[in-house]
């Protein structure tokens, strides 16, 4: 592999040290299952998720071109699909050949980056790839945003400040206190320590 001199930071940058890639671990529905009842509603590897066998969803690639630059930005995302495609694409992982063959079916996005504007619904072609490599995603809309840029293309300055925000909103995350909240407890109630006296006798004195 070669490396090439980036021309905003101006460091070398090996090509199979790809910087520029950001992935989602799980589709966006995952969480809205309740905690404590996802291991019995969901099956979940990653690359492929089933909620309450009704939703599907396979993990891909969408890529934007970055201008001047050989490696593309990529993103790791989710797609939900039909129950039909995501059992035909479980098929061929099984079998372990043929994907590449496969003709290209519908999708839509389950994460969308959070770069770009919140839609209901971003209807991506999904293309398989010879195995070991996930799906291809080509947004279809000729007006998102995210479907103008990988159309396009970006600028490897932008592509630096998407890299920044999501390092400055992930510190945020691990920055953040968790805060634990206790029932209050009336003073003439017995206290939580487990002492068997009143509240107001023990810890609240």
């Amino acid at each position: 592999m070669g490396r090439f001199k980036c021309g905003c930071c101006d460091q070398w940058i090996d090509e199979d040290e790809h910087p520029f890639v950001i992935g989602c671990q799980r589709p966006d529905q995952y969480f809205d299952v309740p905690e404590h009842e996802r291991g019995r509603r969901i099956r979940c590897t990653n690359d492929l998720c089933d909620i309450d066998r009704k939703m599907f969803f396979i993990r891909g690639v969408l890529e934007v071109p970055i201008k001047d630059l050989v490696l593309p930005f990529q993103w790791g995302l989710w797609a939900m699909v039909t129950e039909r495609d995501f059992r035909r694409y479980l098929e061929l992982w099984q079998k372990g050949t043929g994907q590449e063959e496969e003709p290209p079916f519908m999708g839509w996005l389950s994460n969308l980056p959070f770069q770009y504007p919140k839609t209901k619904t971003v209807e991506v072609s999904i293309h398989l790839q010879p195995m070991g490599t996930r799906p291809s995603f080509t947004v279809l809309s000729e007006q998102h945003p995210l479907g103008v840029d990988q159309r396009n293309g970006i600028s490897l300055e932008r592509a630096h400040h998407i890299l920044a925000d999501f390092r400055s909103r992930k510190e945020a995350e691990m920055a953040t206190p968790i805060v634990i909240t206790q029932p209050k407890v009336r003073r003439n109630e017995a206290c939580p320590c487990g002492s068997g006296k009143k509240y107001k006798k023990c810890c609240g004195a």
